[in-house]
């Protein structure tokens, strides 16, 4: 049986009086209320918005997909070729899905079966939408994962977990793209990707719409992606759609105090942001909708009068200064024995860290991928350090082993002058307790059956317990901590992880994180699923913790500007597959890098017309060249490569009056410019 085919040409989509309720205990509330929005055939469209402002349930709502406890109360989604999708079920319905309209999932581990290699989950979306050509749709997702960078053959051979977040998210732009779907929508497409990896995305978003004839709708919280690639933009705020017009003409000339605030607050890697910029509060209507984030940015300037502005998080009601009680002291049990080390002024360093991880299994067989290659650091207490690096490039892997949550192969961690190596497992959970992780993935690190309510107050009960206070101290904790990241604790406490949005359950993850008092915070791409209006504010609060409390904080980003945000003083590593390439103190770093790669991560920051620095050049990466096993890591993408940089492999190291150290053979200062975005 043939496939049934796509219209042809792109479809037009117009969305009427839509209206998308969730049912609480306090009755329906409305995600999504009386939105119209119209999607031209052939152009893209981009929706912005901070979390929990609707942009995902109107995405849901294009395929007829929302899940209860919510519902489509009210409107109509007319897609050329299909009708209206609200009134589409069964078979109908589920031809529509990847045939007609692909969906790019925010969180991509979702749309992919833990128990299948990427390969087999292509063939069963071929298989159960008639593909009669199984070989050929093997070769297209081939093809297509190869033009985003990565080996589609390996990738086809793997499982999700053996993948890293950024290559998860490339998979599911494939498989959303390869059935030649004609109405693609893309839910977060470039979240906890690194700025390199989000360019070529971005250009393979505007590559496969242009040669395919889409029509395409982007959700996302980041402005640069919807300036870079959108012919329109909508604004939503508190479910409905504040703004919309063509891209340029919305971000030139803002009309709603909302977009007006979000352009305030878009990141740039070489601006400063303004010291204990007020926290917006809350528009006069928002006690009407009890549980509904209905909010302009907490973390930037108010947009005008109109807008109430509310003291900053640290002053939080309940909280001491900086939100956690300072300590003095080591924690019980914590003066075990262990071999002495001259550890250097870091509380926490690390001597020639080694990892590799071994892929097992299918048509390649068992082979080794280098994870670590001899890393060196040093977090000082008190100390901001930052890890940057493409996707993969072994910068996640490293936090955990700080973390104790992995083992390296070889090398040597030591805390406050202890080796690691020197102490039992058992004796070394007290120091590693004192290190918590803030993970990358909200979705895997929350229980799905467990509500908010019981994933905080789990530790915090423990606590109570070990300290003798009252056992109501742990929900008053509870609702502290969630009040100290941006949530509302009455509507947040008694949901399920499903039941909030990708940002939100990020800011639950970074709550229970606190819920420890803990000495270090290493934060896996902490802001990277957050808005723009509440990323400055939960950046804010780890630079209060540090400054305030002392405490330590590793920052792990493919985020440049959140980088420098976090400690202006601190130190910045730049990672290429598992070495180390630049290292030196931030604003040295970003202002003038010298390795290569270090500028091509810089060039690749979408900067917002009128944002942009005067610099010298741009670096691009070049198409790879082939594997110099003995020379520099670097030296295949590089468009300074030499003969010797293919024979030899720079180890790191300060040359000159250069402030930071670096693994380059040619290294030069440069002021990189970032690209700047001004849309037609």
């Amino acid at each position: 049986m043939a496939p049934e085919q796509s219209p042809p040409g792109p479809p037009g989509v117009r969305i009427r009086g839509l209206t998308v309720v969730y049912r609480t205990p306090a009755g329906e509330l409305p995600a999504v209320s009386g939105v119209d929005l119209d999607l031209a055939p052939g152009t893209i469209t981009g929706v912005v918005g901070e979390s929990g402002s609707g942009k995902s349930t109107l995405a849901l709502s294009l395929l007829n997909a929302v899940q209860p406890p919510g519902r489509i109360a009210a409107g109509s989604v007319e897609i050329d070729g299909l009708g209206d999708v609200v009134a589409l079920g069964g078979e109908g319905l589920r031809r529509a899905r990847g045939r007609h309209v692909g969906y790019v999932f925010q969180a991509a581990q979702n749309s992919l079966n833990p128990l299948k290699t990427v390969g087999k989950q292509v063939l069963d979306l071929g298989r159960s939408h008639g593909v009669e050509d199984p070989r050929g749709l093997l070769a297209d997702a081939r093809d297509l994962l190869g033009r985003m960078g990565l080996d589609g053959a390996r990738v086809l051979d793997s499982y999700q977990h053996e993948l890293s977040g950024g290559m998860r998210q490339r998979v599911g732009i494939m498989l959303a793209l390869v059935l030649n779907a004609r109405l693609v929508v893309l839910d977060e497409p470039t979240t906890a990707l690194d700025m390199i990896t989000q360019a070529t995305i971005l250009r393979i978003v505007r590559e496969v719409h242009a040669e395919r004839g889409l029509t395409t709708l982007v959700i996302t919280h980041d402005l640069g992606v919807v300036a870079e690639v959108a012919d329109r933009l909508a604004v939503m705020y508190g479910g409905r759609v504040a703004e919309q017009g063509p891209t340029r003409e919305v971000l030139a000339g803002p009309r709603h105090p909302y977009t007006r605030g979000l352009l305030r607050g878009h990141p740039a890697p070489r601006r400063r942001h303004r010291r204990g910029a007020r926290p917006a509060g809350p528009p006069a209507d928002a006690g009407r909708h009890p549980g509904r984030r209905v909010r302009v940015p907490r973390a930037l300037p108010a947009a005008d009068g109109r807008v109430r502005d509310r003291q900053p998080a640290r002053r939080h009601p309940g909280l001491p200064v900086g939100g956690v009680p300072r300590r003095t002291g080591r924690r019980r049990g914590q003066a075990g024995r262990g071999r002495r080390d001259g550890g250097g002024p870091g509380m926490i360093s690390g001597t020639g860290i080694t990892k590799t991880f071994t892929q097992r299994g299918g048509v390649l067989g068992a082979r080794e991928v280098p994870a670590l290659r001899g890393v060196d650091f040093a977090i000082p207490k008190g100390g901001a350090v930052s890890f940057i690096g493409e996707s993969g490039c072994g910068k996640t892997t490293l936090g955990r082993i700080i973390a104790g949550l992995e083992t390296c192969d070889s090398g040597e961690i030591v805390i406050d002058s202890v080796a690691m190596s020197s102490l039992s497992h058992r004796r070394r959970q007290p120091y590693f307790r004192r290190v918590q992780l803030i993970h990358q993935d909200p979705y895997s690190a929350l229980n799905p059956t467990r509500t908010i309510h019981q994933a905080l107050a789990a530790p915090l009960a423990l606590r109570a317990r070990q300290t003798g206070r009252p056992r109501s101290w742990a929900d008053e904790r509870a609702r502290e901590l969630l009040g100290l990241v941006g949530l509302d604790p009455g509507y947040v406490l008694p949901r399920y992880p499903h039941q909030l949005s990708g940002g939100m359950r990020q800011r639950v993850v970074i709550a229970r994180a606190l819920t420890v008092d803990p000495e270090v915070l290493v934060a896996d791409e902490a802001v990277s699923m957050i808005d723009v209006s509440l990323r400055l504010g939960i950046l804010a609060l780890l630079k209060d913790l540090r400054e305030r409390l002392g405490v330590s904080v590793l920052f792990i980003t493919h985020d440049v500007a959140t980088a420098r945000y976090i400690g202006t003083d601190g130190e910045l590593y730049v990672i290429y597959r598992g070495q180390v390439v630049e290292r030196g103190p931030v604003e040295s770093v970003i202002s003038a890098p010298v390795h290569p790669y270090t500028q091509a991560l810089l060039s690749a920051i979408p900067v917002l017309h009128g944002l942009e620095s005067p610099g010298e050049q741009r670096v691009v990466p070049v198409e790879a060249s082939g594997e110099h096993p003995d020379g520099c890591l670097f030296a295949p993408r590089c468009p300074f490569r030499t003969e010797r940089c293919e024979r030899e492999r720079p180890a790191l190291g300060r040359d000159g009056d250069v402030p930071q150290e670096h693994a380059c053979f040619h290294p030069e200062r440069r002021s990189v410019v970032a690209v700047p975005v001004s849309r037609r």
